[in-house]
């Protein structure tokens, strides 16, 4: 019996795969996707719309559990700090303490009248604080916290002593060395 169709001469014989056989590229006999079998592609549609209705409940839970993370929060209790504290501004630096995520806060704040600093809306976990003055001071300091959620974390930050430069008053103390005393000179 000799078959003169074009299409079964491109695709040669027949197929085994999985104990199925294929016959041409657009029908598969035996899963469902011949013009005859509509009960079969029915159940198989259906099945692919549950599984990505599934897909999508579960999305819309893990992306709700994203948004509802606890958040805590942190003051900076600032000793020996000048009275003209505004302008003063410091560049706060929050990075996580496994080194999961760099630069949770990076924001400048100014100093308030009674010479703290409230941060607000840290995720909580424990952090590399870094503390970075701009303006009359010029330190810098790094501190691990711990940040709870629903608690304020208070972090005691002390400074050192510091003026305002203004042209012609600066003083600058005199100094006189002693040539005698050089470390090359008293060399043996």
């Amino acid at each position: 019996m000799e078959n003169n169709d074009p299409i079964r001469e491109k695709a040669g014989p027949p197929l085994v795969v999985n104990k199925l056989i294929i016959n041409n590229v657009t029908q598969w006999h035996g899963i469902g996707f011949t013009h005859t079998n509509h009960k079969a592609m029915k159940n198989l549609k259906l099945l692919i719309l549950c599984q990505i209705a599934a897909l999508l409940t579960y999305a819309e839970h893990s992306q709700n559990g994203l948004n509802n993370t606890a958040e805590g929060s942190a003051q900076l209790t600032i000793y020996n700090h000048s009275a003209n504290y505004k302008k003063d501004s410091i560049l706060v630096i929050c990075d996580r303490y496994d080194r999961s995520g760099a630069g949770v806060v990076y924001k400048v704040y100014h100093p308030q009248k009674n010479h703290t600093v409230t941060i607000s809306g840290i995720p909580t976990g424990k952090y590399y604080v870094t503390i970075q003055w701009m303006g009359m001071h010029h330190e810098r300091m790094e501190k691990v916290v711990k940040i709870k959620s629903g608690r304020c974390e208070t972090i005691p930050v002390r400074l050192g002593e510091a003026q305002e430069y203004a042209p012609g008053h600066a003083s600058i103390p005199v100094e006189h060395l002693d040539f005698s005393k050089l470390k090359v000179v008293t060399m043996k």
